[in-house]
C-alpha cells in the first residue's frame, strides 16, 4: 500500500504559482479528506509508486503530477 503525503500549503502554493500544475488544484481540494482510488487505478499506479521509492524529491513531484494528470 502506498500513501502520498505532501504538505498541503507547499503544494497548493506551487500549483498556484506554476500554470502547468494548476490542473492539480481540484485533486488537492478533494485530497484533504483522502482519495480512495479504484483497484484498477491502483494496479496501473503500482509501477509508478515503486519508481518513487528510489526517486529524489523533484522526481517524486514529477511522478505524482504524471499520475494525477
Amino acid at each position: 500500500m502506498y500513501v502520498a503525503q505532501i504538505p498541503v500549503k507547499w503544494l497548493d502554493k506551487l500549483a498556484r504559482e506554476h500554470k502547468e500544475l494548476q490542473g492539480l488544484l481540484p485533486m488537492l481540494a478533494r485530497s484533504l479528506k483522502g482519495i480512495k482510488y479504484s483497484k484498477e487505478c491502483a494496479i496501473e499506479a503500482k509501477a509508478l509508486f515503486e519508481a518513487m521509492d528510489n526517486a529524489g524529491a523533484t522526481q517524486r513531484l514529477f511522478f505524482i503530477t504524471r499520475f494525477a494528470g
